[in-house]
């Protein structure tokens, strides 16, 4: 990462807009409660899902303040979005079956080559793509092994490795930014 910038006004901004997305979207099962039978929550899923949202929020919050590169910002935005998403669908219905489907782990073993990777090339951005891009790789081994689901998954494999690819070519277009950065500098 670069050194840290000091915040602007559409960056003030924007961090309103997540913040209060984020709490919009926490409240939804609690306002859809009062409505349906249909969403039976416990306070113990209510708490999972505010962290759930909470760590990208504060992971994205960071990133922010650290970096004015917004390409490494859309990166870590586009890298957390997927890791969200393919937690929440293993979470609540499964991504292969249901979610007591053992195969589902292999779609959280993609997720740990990211958060695996990530401090070992100390997000760097230059290294990061290279870290992005092994997340791809190991999405695309992933709808292999789950070859024998429905074609769904061979759908949500191939939009996950996209996203994937296209974190892993943020973090490239970041880690050029820097390099013409430090060559102004010097």
């Amino acid at each position: 990462m670069t050194t840290p910038v000091q915040p602007r006004r559409l960056d003030t901004i924007l961090r309103l807009v997540m913040w209060g997305g984020l709490l919009a979207i926490w409240l939804l099962p609690l306002i859809a409660k009062q409505f349906t039978d249909e969403v039976q929550w416990t306070t113990s899923d209510h708490v999972f899902w505010a962290i759930m949202l909470i760590v990208p929020g504060a992971i994205v919050e960071l990133t922010s303040r650290l970096t004015g590169s917004w390409a490494y910002r859309g990166g870590v935005i586009i890298a957390l979005g997927t890791a969200f998403v393919i937690t929440w669908a293993n979470l609540a219905v499964g991504i292969v079956g249901d979610e007591d489907n053992p195969i589902n782990l292999i779609f959280f073993g993609v997720i740990g080559v990211a958060l695996i990777g990530a401090p070992l090339v100390g997000f760097k951005a230059s290294r990061m793509r290279w870290v992005l891009m092994a997340t791809a790789a190991a999405q695309v081994l992933s709808g292999l092994v789950a070859l024998q689901a429905e074609a769904f998954v061979l759908v949500f494999c191939g939009v996950a490795t996209a996203l994937w690819l296209t974190s892993a070519a943020l973090f490239g277009k970041a880690a050029r930014g820097q390099e013409r950065a430090d060559e102004a500098r010097s």
